[in-house]
């Protein structure tokens, strides 16, 4: 029963950003426009946006202590949350598609980037991290040995996304709270 109730949930969340049900079910299967794939690039687009699986972390910044295997780009992994089901993976694939969530070709603003979560994608053994400063409306790539940021436009999208996998974690329901 509380799997079905926070299904409608996350339904809701998505009728928020869809006009109508009919654009609902075609923003579950939507492809990324040119401009999402142009910043991503072909090879991380083609991970993100067909997975085999994708995993969900808590992250923090790195110290002297941290194990080089415990590591999503240059942040510690705290623990791993689980793998997310593909009912939820649609959800985040939509905010990821559409290219009105990315701030592209502005300034990045102030804020220290400090992600709390990571989505983990994983396709063919390679793997791309999508990093969370929630907050902050920031994001990170993490491909390889590489780590690129972009601002969102989708923040409260993606806290109240976050809150639904972890609903108890007392950092998410301040920020919620918060807004």
């Amino acid at each position: 029963m509380k799997k079905v109730l926070l299904l409608a949930l996350i339904n809701l969340l998505m009728l928020g950003s869809c006009d109508t049900h009919k654009r609902l079910i075609t923003c579950s299967v939507m492809k990324p426009d040119s401009t999402v794939v142009a910043f991503y690039g072909k090879e991380i687009s083609n991970i993100i946006f067909s997975p085999e699986k994708v995993n969900f972390y808590k992250i923090r910044p790195k110290t002297k202590n941290d194990s080089v295997k415990n590591l999503i780009g240059e942040f510690a992994i705290d623990s791993l949350v689980g793998e997310i089901d593909s009912s939820y993976y649609s959800i985040l694939l939509f905010m990821l598609c559409d290219s009105t969530n990315y701030k592209i070709d502005t300034a990045i603003n102030k804020c220290h980037f400090s992600p709390y979560v990571a989505y983990e994608f994983i396709k063919h053994q390679k793997r791309v991290s999508v990093l969370l400063n929630l907050g902050c409306q920031q994001w990170g790539i993490a491909y390889k040995d590489t780590m690129f940021y972009e601002e969102n436009n989708c923040e409260n999208k993606l806290i109240r996304f976050t809150h639904s996998i972890i609903p108890k974690d007392k950092y998410i329901n301040n920020l919620i709270n918060s807004k």
